[in-house]
């Protein structure tokens, strides 16, 4: 199934105050793994802050989301499971026959674009997984500019796995 992009990764946006600074490090790691897509936050690969991936889970229209932080404060993980229109959204990806998913009362509190609570918030081209930021280091999120690089990956890896 094709995807069609709805968002402009070249955007000169600034981001909102929940989003950490910390995804404009994002790189993805060299993996022979074709089954996740991972990414790595931090401002070399000797010191990654942070890793994140993506999945295809073996029931149909799911998604596992996987992040490791780690900070000054401690190590923070989480997971969570999107369904493919959910992940197309947080990531300005949409298909053709899918209506995306929004909490618009959540978006409106955080001036968001889109988001749904407990599994992402975008606004433009910066996205977090699963929340807004916290006010301290270390909160259990993680933070995602969506460049052109990380945009071509995510369809791509969707695609192959519809």
């Amino acid at each position: 199934m094709k995807t069609i992009i709805i968002l402009d990764p070249k955007s000169t946006a600034l981001p909102p105050l929940w989003w950490s600074l910390m995804g404009e490090l994002v790189w993805i790691p060299t993996t022979s793994n074709q089954e996740v897509l991972k990414f790595a936050t931090g401002k070399t690969r000797e010191r990654a802050s942070g890793h994140f991936t993506v999945s295809k889970e073996r029931l149909k229209d799911m998604w596992s989301i996987d992040w490791h932080i780690f900070s000054k404060n401690g190590e923070f993980e989480g997971s969570i499971i999107l369904l493919t229109a959910e992940l197309l959204t947080a990531f300005g990806l949409l298909q053709t026959n899918v209506e995306p998913t929004n909490d618009e009362e959540f978006c409106a509190k955080h001036c968001a674009d889109v988001g749904i609570p407990g599994k992402f918030i975008r606004q433009d081209v910066y996205l977090n997984v699963p929340c807004p930021k916290a006010e301290h280091v270390g909160d259990p999120n993680f933070s995602i500019k969506i460049t052109p690089f990380v945009l071509t990956k995510v369809q791509r890896f969707v695609e192959k796995h519809l």
